[in-house]
């Protein structure tokens, strides 16, 4: 299983259905747990300006939803991962602005790979939410706590 998210209105909630999860996973697999823990609602043209105004690109530090509902949230890693912000064509690294972009036909290849058909396009939603988390990873053997993102 790869990618799986849950929601709920409170830890205790979603906590129910991930220890079905683990209870059913081999015991040697590598598991990665994220919890958010804040969450800033911003217009999507702010996100954008913060981006390209960026001096690192590729260097984003939080997840980003399209959705109040999360189901289009992106991880910290997902988005660094699959290149979702792209520089701009004239940056040159340690070099002023990064000038980046949100590759929003990559991201929505990726969500409907990943979740299925999209009710709207992320392109046209007025806001976005900002997120922070928390997480443990496990490779079967040990449990690490892992930096807050």
């Amino acid at each position: 299983m790869i990618g799986k998210f849950i929601r709920a209105v409170s830890f205790k909630r979603a906590w129910e259905p991930i220890e079905g999860l683990l209870a059913k996973a081999p015991q040697n697999i590598w598991i990665r747990i994220e919890v958010i823990h804040s969450v800033q609602r911003k217009r999507r043209a702010q996100l954008e300006r913060i981006l390209h105004e960026m001096t690192r690109m590729n260097y984003w530090r939080q997840g980003v939803s399209f959705d109040a509902d999360f189901k289009t949230a992106l991880l910290e890693m997902e988005i660094n991962g699959h290149e979702f912000f792209k520089p701009g064509k004239g940056h040159v690294v340690g070099k002023g602005r990064s000038e980046s972009w949100i590759d929003y036909q990559q991201v929505t290849k990726y969500l409907r790979r990943r979740n299925g058909q999209l009710s709207f396009d992320i392109e046209s939603s007025e806001y976005v939410w900002l997120f922070t988390t928390s997480g443990i990873f496990s490779d079967g053997e040990q449990i690490w706590v892992l930096n807050d993102t």
